[in-house]
């Protein structure tokens, strides 16, 4: 990761298994979603980042890379409440 203040689309990997093409995964800091949310009347009760803390297809075949998805979250959930 180079960059976290400057919202954009990050390109991932190719897809697996001989299919052709990409994702994008689009990456925005944390204040975009809190304001967005304050900004609505909601208050934030509860953030869960997610990591991939398992490799059900194999694809992470050295260390650093199964350390960095077990610490790197590439979902977030927020629970909030209209205040």
């Amino acid at each position: 990761m180079d960059r976290y203040l400057t919202p954009l689309a990050v390109p991932m990997k190719a897809y697996g298994g001989g299919r052709k093409g990409t994702t994008r995964s689009h990456h925005r800091p944390l204040e975009t979603y809190f304001n967005a949310l304050s900004d609505c009347g909601l208050q934030v009760r509860v953030v869960k980042e997610i990591a991939a803390t398992d490799d059900p297809v194999g694809r992470a075949r050295q260390s650093t890379e199964r350390r960095a998805n077990a610490e790197i979250p590439l979902f977030m959930a927020i629970a909030a409440v209209k205040v």
